[in-house]
């Protein structure tokens, strides 16, 4: 799918916000008109995005909904399906006009301030979603959407604020969370839990700061920010069951943002494994923009799009003009190419013409990164600082890697190694899972406090695999300096950290790696959020690498010598392998020569050709090879931005 682009906001969106000129309105009107559709079809985009309910009110956005059922006639009639845009705010100058009832649905003022979209949109106030009376309201909308519009994909904006925490000091979700925690426990377990069993006085937490909680230990709070994520999960598998019901053939999409670095589940109540399910596509806005930092940090959208292969969901990610954002969408989501401009022609085409080697294409992956609920989310930044870390190791190392989730450790099958990147908090069953892997002949890399903690973020008297590691606990200092989220400084920690090098050891079948820290390269105040501008490699990087092939049962399914700033995906079909090279670094290294490569070939397969293609190049041409112990090996000429590199076997 090449979307082209998208007109969501009707014209009383920019009437309010700046009071909108006329040369724009033309230019708005304009994107409606039959000479852009055309101009659609000419680009070859296959899908356009525009507008159902902004939250204005459904009678006074009549006109700008009949402008958008015109407009997607228009689409359909050139073969390009249509996405239909519903609002999470409400306009409530407007929308109180049509529904005075709808006052009782506005999030009260939170710590003396209205809840508002931000900025200077106060006008943009936020309901509490899960209000009964809201929920119909807006599948009201939805039936405008797709039975009058008759929109191809129905697109839910910004969940990934619509559930921020003051949402949920509405009255109506303070009883629902009451309700949630008898439903959830009974007396003697809410007991154990909290410490007495009546919860019919607890009050939502209300912090002002908290990026000054470097975890959260309070079981309230615990089960508040669960109680959140599954309320803006059910309230999408509601809207989602409501959708194929009128129309079995529409997707469902949202914006969570993505893997950004920071805490989701508290920020936004955003669990991924509970909500993506219920969805077909979400739009990643991540803030990562495929790219390389003045200071050598590799920025990419890949969580995020591997975040969708986990649970089979298709990303929408605007690739701008970058060529390095085409190439990398194509080569880690590559059944959606989002929003490119006219200058990317070559990507698009190229992405067209050869569509056989994406569509169909699942990624072949050695290694698990595990992101468990609980580690996640009651840890505001050591557990994200260490699995962002790590995983920024594995896609400059180039080794061929998956992000998984708590339900993905019911089957390990497929992975070589397990990686727990201070993943702390893990449960009993959890912990037998990764056990029997191992005892199978997988690899596991445990780092820092990994399997420290309960599912209750509660302390346990050392390592929950201590007999995996060959450690009882982790050392004080490290302990300490994981739990702020710093950069070691002193010489006693320095000494500490060489003294404590990784443990090798060999648990029945299977070999484990216990790393005691992974040391960031750029220091991070302990409140600031893992963004992208943390992302440089850690200085033990190589260290880190070399203890996941170390462990891993055999060699990794391909080997590439590229500069760091080359990353790869590897993905299969029936037949053959698919090789996406991507350089990043279009500054300093703007052609890379001779990349060799090495890659396994299937049992019982033997390599019939090797064909490599690239935007930058007519045709494709031939590579020569060599084979040895069921490997084959050659050499990428050249790199610009993006290559693809087919082997055919037989």
């Amino acid at each position: 799918m090449v979307a082209g682009g998208s007109n969501h906001e009707p014209w009383i969106f920019y009437q309010r916000r700046d009071g909108a000129s006329p040369e724009k309105q033309k230019k708005y009107l304009y994107t409606h008109s039959q000479e852009f559709v055309d101009l659609l079809k000419e680009r070859r985009a296959t899908f356009y995005m525009t507008h159902a309910f902004k939250g204005f009110g459904l009678e006074i956005e009549k006109p700008e909904i009949e402008l958008a059922r015109e407009f997607v006639m228009r689409l359909h009639a050139k073969g390009i399906k249509a996405g239909t845009y519903i609002g999470s705010t409400l306009a409530y100058e407007t929308f109180l006009l049509e529904n005075p009832e709808a006052e009782k649905w506005l999030v009260p003022d939170y710590l003396g301030e209205p809840v508002i979209y931000g900025g200077t949109q106060y006008w943009r106030r936020r309901p509490y979603f899960a209000h009964p009376e809201y929920r119909a309201y807006i599948k009201k909308a939805l039936r405008v959407a797709l039975k009058d519009i008759q929109g191809d994909l129905i697109h839910f904006d910004n969940p990934a604020n619509q559930a921020i925490p003051p949402v949920f000091h509405h009255p109506m979700a303070i009883q629902d969370f009451r309700e949630y925690l008898k439903t959830k426990y009974t007396p003697q377990a809410l007991k154990e839990r909290i410490g007495f069993s009546d919860p019919s006085r607890v009050v939502p937490p209300a912090y002002p700061n908290p990026g000054s909680f470097q975890s959260f230990d309070d079981p309230v709070t615990q089960e508040w920010i669960d109680f959140r994520c599954q309320k803006l999960a059910d309230y999408y598998k509601e809207m989602a069951a409501y959708i194929r019901a009128l129309n079995p053939e529409a997707a469902v999409e949202i914006n969570p943002h993505g893997i950004t670095g920071a805490n989701r589940a508290w920020e936004s109540s955003v669990d991924f494994e509970r909500l993506l399910p219920h969805v077909d596509v979400f739009v990643c806005e991540d803030g990562n923009p495929a790219s390389l930092t003045a200071e050598g940090i590799l920025v990419s959208n890949i969580r995020s799009y591997k975040l969708g292969k986990a649970f089979h969901t298709i990303v929408f990610n605007g690739v701008g003009s970058s060529p390095v954002a085409a190439a990398e969408t194509m080569a880690f989501n590559p059944l959606s190419f989002h929003r490119p401009e006219a200058g990317l022609q070559n990507y698009v085409d190229f992405y067209h013409d050869h569509f056989e080697y994406y569509g169909q294409a699942e990624p072949v992956a050695d290694v698990a990164i595990l992101r468990s609920y609980p580690s996640m989310a009651y840890s505001n930044y050591s557990t994200h600082q260490s699995t962002v870390l790590f995983e920024q190791v594995l896609i400059q190392c180039k080794i061929p890697f998956d992000i998984i989730f708590d339900t993905h450790l019911k089957d390990l099958s497929k992975y070589s190694v397990l990686v727990l990147a201070n993943q702390e908090c893990l449960g009993d069953e959890q912990l037998e899972r990764i056990r029997e892997f191992v005892r199978r002949g997988g690899g596991l890399v445990a780092t820092e406090n990994s399997s420290l903690y309960d599912p209750w973020r509660r302390e346990r008297d050392g390592f929950g695999l201590k007999d995996l590691l060959g450690v009882e606990r982790p050392s004080s200092v490290l302990s300490r300096r994981v739990q702020t989220g710093g950069a070691l400084e002193s010489l006693e920690e320095l000494e500490t950290r060489q003294s404590g090098k990784t443990v090798f050891r060999q648990f029945e079948k299977g070999k484990v790696a216990y790393i005691p820290l992974i040391e960031p390269s750029r220091k991070r105040p302990p409140a600031a959020p893992m963004l992208n501008h943390y992302w440089k490699l850690p200085a033990n990087y190589a260290e880190i690498a070399d203890a996941v092939k170390a462990v891993s049962p055999e060699a990794l399914s391909v080997e590439i010598q590229a500069p760091l700033p080359v990353t790869m995906e590897l993905t299969a079909q029936e037949g053959r392998r698919m090789l996406h090279l991507i350089n990043y670094d279009q500054e300093k290294e703007k052609l890379i020569k001779d990349i060799a490569v090495r890659l396994k070939i299937p049992e019982g397969k033997q390599i019939k050709e090797i064909q490599w293609l690239s935007p930058e190049m007519e045709g494709s041409e031939s590579l020569p090879f060599s084979v040895r112990d069921q490997r084959v090996s050659f050499k990428v000429p050249r790199l610009a931005v993006y290559d693809l590199v087919v082997a055919a076997f037989h």
